[in-house]
């Protein structure tokens, strides 16, 4: 994060070898002033009274009028995916804190809820590389080797970690230690 005092604006006017914007853009600014050089040295020099050009202000105006709504819409389309995008995710933090809060109060052993929660948050950081198309295992945590080389073939990473949650839920079922009337509330 870039940090300035927001005071002292008019030394970051002139700072361009910092920016990245005129580092990245500087061969198209050079192009460009160099085509307004030769299209105006044209115009003054080759057409002094160049009377067909007196109506392409309306065109430039129609031009910026949509390229406008353009740049509305796609910013608009931009803004909503962002926020359905936020609203999703807000989903899965709130389901994943509640079945946290769910299995907690449920009388099992440390062990068994040491182990619902690593699988919980398994299940976020597989879902957070899913979406950023990455196959990262720095923050996850397996219970041995066996989960680790199957969560690597598997092809759906997220989906892999909901199976091994309903897997030790049924497990759990079997055993005694949950009852039907339990899994209905998870």
């Amino acid at each position: 994060m870039i940090t300035y005092n927001p005071k002292n604006w008019f030394t970051l006017i002139f700072s361009f070898s910092k920016s990245d914007t005129v580092r990245m853009l500087w061969p198209q600014i050079v192009y460009i002033g160099l085509l307004s050089t030769i299209i105006t040295f044209s115009e003054i020099h080759f057409f002094p009274k160049p009377d067909f050009l007196k109506h392409l202000i309306a065109v430039y105006s129609l031009l910026g009028f949509v390229i406008s709504l353009l740049l509305v819409f796609r910013t608009n389309t931009a803004y909503d995916r962002c926020w359905e995008g936020r609203q999703l995710w807000g989903a899965i933090v709130n389901d994943s804190r509640n079945l946290s809060l769910k299995i907690n109060s449920m009388e099992l052993t440390e062990e068994d809820k040491a182990h619902f929660k690593n699988l919980i948050i398994n299940f976020c950081y597989a879902t957070k590389e899913r979406l950023r198309e990455s196959d990262s295992e720095t923050n996850l945590v397996f219970q041995n080797q066996e989960e680790q080389k199957s969560y690597r073939f598997a092809d759906h990473k997220p989906i892999f970690f909901m199976n091994q949650i309903q897997k030790k839920i049924d497990f759990l079922k079997n055993k005694g230690f949950i009852s039907d009337t339990m899994i209905l509330f998870l």
